[in-house]
């Protein structure tokens, strides 16, 4: 990651928990570091400050209720927004984790949707911003029309916002563009938007990708859906496929009806979905 990148802390014992919230985490942008209780976290802490932690309930040493209240005891620290994961949703839990200050709570299986929410309302930007959508990396090609005219470009990053293009020629900000997402199966969405910065090549020395955002504009309830259905795929679809027990979830997935590997697998014992998180403003 870049050195501009949001670092989060990751506390959990369970190997497999640790691995598949990193990998999400970090497709969103951020540096990880992950601990397996709350002493590891403790340590840490006094050599580096995160934007967020995400703590377990459940650790051997300390666990997270006890990590949470050093944290927010310690005034060099408690600035810091902790969100608190279980397997068990009881009300008495998360009452007190809310009153001990924790910026949310969330139920395991990790449920996509909540996660992202909660680090959208958390995580500060410059000038003490918070994202109105998360960005990840993207990587793919689209094709881009405006004035008349198509052209193919290199996408870096993908939001439910919008979208940056690598490009050495950018177009005029104010441009007024559609934009093609090959959703799924071969479909296509077409969003429109509007250029809104550009990252001039010779301007900008130290930009890595130069090119120009693109904030999508006008979409309907339903395409709003598509778009972020599809980012939700491409952010951990292939995560969702190949754990062997569930860590992270995605409803839409639970909804749907099951799939050949689910056949015969007892889910009504799966956790409870659930997110519960207040907004730091």
């Amino acid at each position: 990651m870049g050195q501009n990148s949001k670092l989060v802390i990751i506390a959990d014992d369970h190997e497999t928990s640790i691995m598949y919230f990193s990998l999400v985490m970090r497709r969103l942008g951020f540096s990880v570091i992950a601990a397996s209780d709350g002493e590891q976290v403790l340590q840490i802490l006094e050599t580096v400050r995160p934007d967020l932690i995400i703590t377990d309930r459940k650790m051997p040493k300390m666990d997270g209720v006890t990590l949470l209240k050093k944290i927010k005891a310690d005034q060099n620290l408690s600035e810091i927004p902790v969100i608190v994961a279980s397997a068990y949703r009881d009300q008495e839990t998360i009452d007190e984790v809310m009153k001990l200050g924790s910026v949310g709570f969330l139920t395991k299986p990790i449920q996509l949707t909540d996660l992202y929410k909660m680090v959208q309302e958390n995580v500060t930007y410059a000038n003490n911003m918070k994202r109105n959508h998360l960005r990840f990396a993207y990587g793919k090609k689209v094709q881009v029309g405006f004035d008349g005219q198509e052209r193919e470009f290199h996408a870096v990053t993908l939001s439910e916002g919008g979208i940056f293009l690598r490009t050495q020629k950018p177009l005029p900000v104010g441009t007024k563009v559609y934009t093609y997402l090959e959703v799924q199966d071969g479909q296509h969405l077409q969003v429109c938007g509007t250029v809104i910065y550009q990252k001039n090549v010779l301007r900008d020395i130290s930009s890595i990708d130069p090119g120009m955002a693109i904030r999508f504009e006008g979409l309907t309830e339903v395409e709003a859906t598509k778009l972020k259905d599809y980012i939700m795929e491409i952010l951990a679809g292939d995560l969702l496929e190949e754990q062997s027990e569930p860590v992270i979830s995605d409803q839409k997935r639970l909804e749907s009806p099951l799939n050949a590997e689910d056949k015969g697998r007892d889910i009504s014992r799966w956790p409870v979905l659930g997110v519960v998180s207040k907004s730091v403003h």
